[in-house]
């Protein structure tokens, strides 16, 4: 395990699941550039959007065309800790919410699964530089993910490991992840 893993904006780990409204998604994490990019999420058009973006200096959660927007000057959350939840709808800033929307009530017509570290459109777009802590997925309140940044011992591949599934998650993009240090 290590304390984050960093994306160059070239990088994005599939997670392997469909969006749909019932998730409750969680991430820990860290904008290092503003440019407009996709921090987690699928989206094909508006109609089938689920992400969480940043472009211009607005903060973005959509879901099937739904969003809450939250204007940030460039400095206030670049290369700051921030936690997101697309699910129950918050953003925290040093464990204070700077953000809230209530629950959306379309579903995202998706067949795709859901990236982090980027965006699925019809092919990888948005690649966001960011580094990540942790991730942890809900469907209907069960865990279906608990991800952690990790590296394979084995031949170094930098990745994020599922505690519930026992899986290793590897890029899927190009060039590779850097790492923050070891914690275990």
């Amino acid at each position: 395990e290590v304390e984050y893993i960093e994306s160059t904006g070239e990088q994005l780990i599939d997670l392997d699941i469909i969006p749909k409204k019932d998730l409750n998604i969680e991430i820990t994490m860290t904008p290092i550039e503003k440019t407009p990019n996709i921090y987690i999420g699928a989206a094909y058009s508006d109609q089938t959007d689920y992400r969480f973006f940043y472009t211009g200096n607005t903060l973005y959660f959509d879901i099937a065309n739904q969003r809450l927007s939250v204007n940030q000057d460039e400095t206030s959350i670049l290369d700051q800790k921030i936690t997101f939840n697309l699910g129950n709808y918050y953003i925290k800033k040093d464990n204070v919410q700077i953000a809230t929307k209530t629950a959306v009530t379309k579903e995202p017509d998706q067949s795709k699964s859901i990236y982090v570290f980027g965006g699925y459109f019809t092919s990888f777009k948005r690649g966001a530089k960011m580094k990540v802590y942790s991730l942890k997925i809900w469907d209907n309140n069960m865990l279906v993910r608990d991800m952690i940044p990790c590296y394979r011992k084995s031949d170094g591949e930098v990745g994020m490991y599922d505690i519930v599934t026992d899986t290793f998650f590897e890029n899927k993009g190009t060039g590779t992840f850097e790492k923050g240090e070891d914690v275990k």
